[in-house]
């Protein structure tokens, strides 16, 4: 197993450290690999593309360059550390790219669901009991 992941996000998120805290505080041996300042700021500007409603194949080549480029740092799984990312990666093949790739916006959700099984959910009135 390797010990070694990558943040793909803006670069406030990854500034923040909040990632890169919650791993290594699980796993001290825990390596986050993150873009150069340069490519960061061409990661930003994708997102902000993204968020204008720009999501085609175009960018999903760009995205898939930004996943390569962590890889060769030596990354086993990429941290798709924003929501535009679903976006791009839905349409893009697992085999396309050399990492497995976490979107943590579905981790959120199998956790919630995993915690929420067997209870009885919503209410009629859409309050939670």
């Amino acid at each position: 197993k390797s010990n070694c992941v990558a943040l793909m996000g803006t670069g406030s998120l990854v500034g923040s450290g909040v990632y890169q805290r919650a791993l290594t505080e699980r796993r001290a041996d825990m390596k986050v690999v993150t873009l150069e300042i340069s490519e960061q700021d061409n990661l930003n500007k994708l997102i902000l593309d993204v968020k204008a409603g720009n999501s085609g194949v175009e960018n999903q080549q760009k995205a898939k360059q930004f996943v390569q480029m962590l890889a060769s740092q030596g990354a086993a799984v990429v941290i798709l550390g924003c929501t535009e990312f679903s976006l791009l990666f839905n349409e893009i093949s697992v085999e396309d790219c050399p990492v497995q790739l976490v979107e943590p916006m579905e981790v959120v959700a199998d956790e919630i669901i995993r915690l929420t099984a067997g209870s009885s959910g919503m209410s009629t009135n859409g309050d939670c009991n």
